[in-house]
């Protein structure tokens, strides 16, 4: 999220023997006359809606694929979302409260009917691959930037066997 907006990507790493590659599957962006920390929640609450609603409308040729359980990340660049997330918090702000609820009922709701591990993660806002949707004037050709690498494959480290590094792990949702 920025200042005018907020934005979500959603990228799928697909895994073929030894090689991993990784896609953008989905995004998003609206305009928001929100905070930047409330443009970032609202970004992942549309987030957490839009993976999900992709889950539940594949999950059975994913199941069919995967050797195990879906592994699911979550990236946010704001530490105040980050806290805001946390079960224990007390919210003064009525929209924060119930995003924070929103997110957490459909991670719980997913982790709880399908075998499938939920992480919420930190990422450096220069490692942010939705703020390229949501910086207006930061990335001020939009062609040059959906065609980068960038954008349709996301960061290298996406593709890496222990991502994300468990110090930026800030919560983590398995069986409900």
């Amino acid at each position: 999220g920025g200042l005018f907006a907020s934005s979500w990507v959603l990228y799928i790493v697909s895994e073929n023997n030894d090689s991993r590659f990784c896609i953008n599957l989905d995004a998003g962006s609206k305009i928001k006359d929100h905070s930047v920390p409330c443009n970032e929640t609202s970004a992942l609450v549309a987030a957490t809606e839009n993976a999900s609603n992709f889950l539940l409308a594949h999950y059975e040729s994913l199941a069919a694929n995967m050797a195990g359980s879906l592994e699911v990340t979550f990236q946010v660049d704001s530490s105040c979302l980050a806290s805001w997330l946390n079960p224990n918090y007390c919210h003064k702000q009525i929209m924060l409260r119930n995003a924070s609820i929103r997110i957490h009922t459909i991670c719980h709701d997913l982790t709880k009917d399908f075998p499938i591990s939920i992480t919420m993660s930190h990422i450096e806002g220069l490692r942010n691959c939705a703020d390229l949707n949501s910086k207006i004037g930061v990335n001020a050709d939009p062609i040059q930037t959906t065609n980068s690498s960038l954008w349709r494959h996301g960061l290298p480290d996406f593709c890496l066997d222990e991502y994300p590094p468990e110090k930026d792990v800030f919560l983590s949702y398995h069986h409900g």
